[in-house]
């Protein structure tokens, strides 16, 4: 039978979906009379408001009104009486559930599945059969479970079988007609040594083969291979069941990676920030704003910020293989019971997502999946869905109070220049390891949570350093969203004020503004097995970190990020000597980044003119020298010269001659590449947890005698990150 037709028209019909979300029927704004709901994407109201602009002549008027524009809230209301907006009425738009797509899924499965070759391509058909079934379905579903199970032990993939074969049997249809998740259930067992359990699944199994209504060929086959299995199995005693210890790293294939135990900051947590280390303080300073620095040493491997989402958002293109809530990858998905899109990971997660979250969000969320908008969209969404809006009617008076204080007056209004990259509208940032004097402790009431609201509403915006092209489609996007929340159930009736519409989108302007700065990429650390240059950190989602959110950038940072789960991790990988600042990177790194390009796009989504020692210098990129792959700092008195380490050489200081304190010191280069390259084989063996304590040692040193960049300091520095890696959010794969 010929496959290709039946899974054509399958994936045909998902791709049709997918491009009829961002397709517009006219390049014009259609009204909408008397309440009619029809889909309108950002897109069409973008383009729609942007070519009549153009075409009336009227973008100067505009530009200098909304320039003019002293909060959000006036910039919502003047957006607001434009015609596109005044005609506006976004309605549901999801992906639903469909016999009929379910239908074709599963027949396709159905051709594929006889032949074990093709049990991988069968699986990820039946999972999209199983999304596109209706939740009142309970036949179809626990069928399509059951099959589902199947494939997986076709894949000796024997828990994630026994698991869909269990389910399969919880949605109480005829027992006659699953016979199959018997004979799994049977063969998982079988495989597990429990003969005991494997008979009397095998026994059920041919109980209800004979009561179904199958066709006598397939009883005859199904019958022949599950009594030649049962053979084996009947009468034998289960065998005791061995603890198998698992490798140290490389057989997680997807998880949580190696970290065990809870992840507490290193001396105890900070007072106010609770998910800080007490070694930290947050402190603003005219030059700089809000910054972290240290108020003790701070060793490479300790652990500053333990931080916790106020909301996050998983990638779209992804919603079919991780968790809609935690973001873990999902090998057996749990679908939503309402629409075809999204996964959980579990019937926990699912059920807690719909309560808190995603019972607004799914029926419009099509409309929030649109490149236009971009990838923070959702997460602008999700922060006033939190809050709920009860909730916000209560603090809604402080937050009008918050921002008729932050009002600047018409002088102090400076829009960014485009065409002027160092605009003065552009904060400059030395970042250097110098101490931090000037600073001012940040002050907050009470306890600094990252489920606090509040903390959410007061991170920084960079209004006035944003173009006039950026705050006004920002300002578009806000009412969209806004219209977005009515049609998802966000407010108790459909007859919602004028004021409550404006209020809430100007909350969207500023979530939108603030999370451009921000919001931090939820990662997987994907690796292939004992293969370190084949690994990559991949964003899978995004999220809004409070306490971390204070950490400034550094193109040479002295931390590592990394997520365990939605949690954000951030530890110490070099040394922060007390009243320095602690550094993170937003994605900049100096030694694979040019200086050009790292100044360009720091200045353009972070708002600040970076000023450290790697830009300035414009160091060169990795391995950084060609003749020298470490630089030592000379121990002479008084000297500290830049010395270029070799082998081969003559233990002396080329500028002051030392020899006594030079030859130790390379000396002890050489006791500790020994030491380092033992770690690195390690860590290429998949044993980074035995790797890692020696990279922190080496680090150490290298902290007090090398003097950057130089390759093997990146090459240190680069291993640690790998092993701290492979202790969050992990993908591995076989190296074969």
């Amino acid at each position: 039978m010929d496959l290709l037709p039946a899974l054509k028209a399958a994936l045909e019909q998902q791709a049709q979906e997918e491009s009829a979300k961002h397709a517009s029927s006219s390049p014009q704004l259609a009204s909408v009379e008397h309440g009619e709901k029809n889909h309108i994407p950002f897109k069409v109201v973008y383009d729609a408001m942007c070519n009549r602009i153009r075409a009336t002549n009227i973008l100067d008027d505009v530009m200098k009104d909304f320039q003019g524009l002293k909060s959000d809230l006036e910039r919502v209301k003047y957006v607001s009486k434009m015609n596109e907006i005044v005609n506006l009425c976004v309605s549901e738009n999801f992906t639903q559930k469909s016999l009929d797509d379910a239908l074709s899924y599963e027949k396709v499965y159905d051709q594929l599945i006889p032949s074990e070759a093709s049990a991988a391509k069968a699986l990820d058909v039946i999972k999209k059969s199983i999304q596109k079934t209706p939740t009142n379905e309970n036949s179809s579903l626990a069928t399509r479970y059951m099959k589902r199970g199947w494939a997986f032990l076709l894949l000796e993939q024997f828990p994630e079988a026994s698991s869909d074969a269990k389910y399969s049997l919880t949605f109480n249809a005829p027992e006659e007609t699953l016979w199959n998740s018997y004979e799994i259930l049977g063969h998982c067992c079988s495989r597990q040594k429990d003969f005991k359990n494997a008979e009397t699944y095998f026994m059920k199994s041919l109980e209800n083969l004979r009561k179904s209504n199958v066709s006598n060929d397939v009883k005859a086959v199904a019958t022949q291979r599950i009594v030649m299995v049962f053979k084996t199995v009947k009468g034998k005693k289960n065998k005791s069941k061995k603890k198998i210890e698992p490798p140290e790293s490389n057989s997680v294939s997807f998880g949580c990676g190696l970290a065990t135990g809870p992840q507490a900051p290193t001396y105890g947590n900070h007072e106010t920030f609770i998910t800080a280390t007490s070694a930290i303080d947050i402190v603003v300073t005219k030059a700089k704003g809000r910054m972290a620095i240290a108020k003790k040493d701070i060793k490479p491997g300790d652990l500053i910020i333990v931080d916790s989402p106020y909301v996050t958002s998983l990638n779209f293109d992804l919603c079919s293989s991780h968790c809609h809530h935690c973001h873990k990858r999902c090998n057996l998905p749990f679908p939503c019971n309402s629409c075809a899109k999204v996964v959980y990971c579990s019937a926990s997660c699912r059920d807690t997502a719909w309560e808190t979250l995603h019972k607004i969000e799914c029926p419009v969320l099509n409309n929030l999946e649109c490149p236009v908008m971009g990838k923070l969209a959702p997460i602008s969404f999700r922060i006033l869905v939190k809050i709920t809006w009860s909730n916000l009617q209560n603090l809604r008076p402080k937050i009008l109070d918050i921002i008729e204080e932050e009002k600047p007056t018409h002088e102090e209004i400076e829009f960014i220049d485009t065409s002027n990259p160092k605009s003065d509208s552009t904060q400059v940032l030395v970042m250097e390891n110098l101490s931090i004097t000037d600073g001012e402790k940040f002050k907050w009431p009470g306890k600094y949570k990252p489920d606090d609201f509040m903390a959410v509403f007061n991170l920084v915006t960079n209004s006035s350093k944003r173009s006039f092209g950026d705050m006004f489609k920002r300002t578009i996007m806000a009412i969209y969203i806004a219209q977005c929340l009515r049609a998802g159930g966000y407010f108790p009736s459909q007859d919602i004020s004028e004021e409550d519409m404006l209020f809430v989108s100007s909350l969207v302007l500023r979530f939108s503004q603030s999370a451009s700065c921000n919001a931090y990429e939820i990662s997987e650390f994907d690796a292939i097995e004992r293969n370190l240059n084949g690994s990559s950190m991949n964003e899978i989602g995004g999220a809004i970190y409070p306490t971390i959110s204070f950490v400034n950038h550094g193109c040479v940072p002295n931390t590592v990020r990394y997520c365990i789960g939605t949690r954000c991790i951030l530890r110490a990988i070099r040394t922060i000597p007390k009243g320095t600042e602690v550094y993170d990177n937003y994605g900049y790194h100096y030694h694979s980044i040019n200086a050009q390009t790292r100044l360009e796009g720091l200045r353009t989504q972070y708002k600040f003119e970076c000023e450290c020692d790697a830009c300035m210098n414009t160091w060169p990129l990795y391995p950084h020298s060609k003749e020298n792959f470490l630089t030592l700092r000379c121990p002479g008195p008084n000297c500290g010269t830049p010395c270029s380490f070799s082998y081969n050489r003559k233990y002396e200081c080329n500028i002051c001659g030392n020899k006594q304190e030079y030859t130790l010191l390379c000396k002890e280069v050489e006791k500790q590449m020994e030491e380092y390259s033992k770690a690195v084989s390690q860590l290429v063996g998949g044993k980074s947890l035995s790797a890692l304590p020696t990279l922190l040692n080496h680090q150490r040193f290298l902290d007090h005698c090398s003097i950057l960049p130089n390759k093997h300091c990146t090459d240190v520095l680069e291993a640690i990150k790998h092993c701290y890696h492979y202790q969050g959010n992990t993908y591995i794969r076989n190296s074969t």
